[in-house]
């Protein structure tokens, strides 16, 4: 198995396969984890929405006597904004897990790369390829020259 047999952003730089899986992995759970940010932010700005929407519809409805107020509850619409916000509530709560899951996992293995890279890494010319390394992801977002 030669050093081609990774593909990835970094087959060009002569390091060492697992260094390479280590780095595509990286790379992979930034993407899931930027995935899940948007995903969550999405789902918040709809719940946003459906709920300035709902307490507009409810604000026009405030008029209502005591005796009435049963009545909106028991409406249709009253339902479906209900189960709406339910749903988006729901969506949003699945949603923050799996962002707290993903970052973690991002995170972890981010500390990790830092200290396999830190440890490997002694001050003659393979530091080029450390900040080589350093630079293509950092292109994408991903910050490993520090840990916090």
């Amino acid at each position: 198995m030669g050093m081609s047999a990774i593909p990835g952003d970094f087959d060009d730089l002569d390091i060492s396969n697992d260094t390479k899986m280590i780095l595509n992995e990286l790379v992979k759970r930034k993407k899931k984890y930027d995935q899940v940010k948007a995903q969550y932010a999405a789902v918040v700005i709809c719940g946003i929405v459906v709920g300035v929407f709902v307490l507009s519809w409810l604000f026009r409805l405030k008029s209502a006597t005591i005796q009435n107020a049963l009545s909106v509850l028991s409406m249709s619409m009253s339902a479906v904004y209900i189960a709406m916000l339910a749903g988006l509530f729901l969506s949003a709560r699945n949603l923050a897990a799996q962002y707290k899951k993903r970052k973690k996992k991002y995170e972890d293995l981010r500390e990790e790369t830092i200290d396999l890279l830190n440890a490997d890494w002694k001050l003659n010319l393979k530091t080029n390829k450390r900040d080589k390394i350093s630079e293509r992801l950092s292109e994408k977002g991903i910050n490993i020259r520090y840990k916090s």
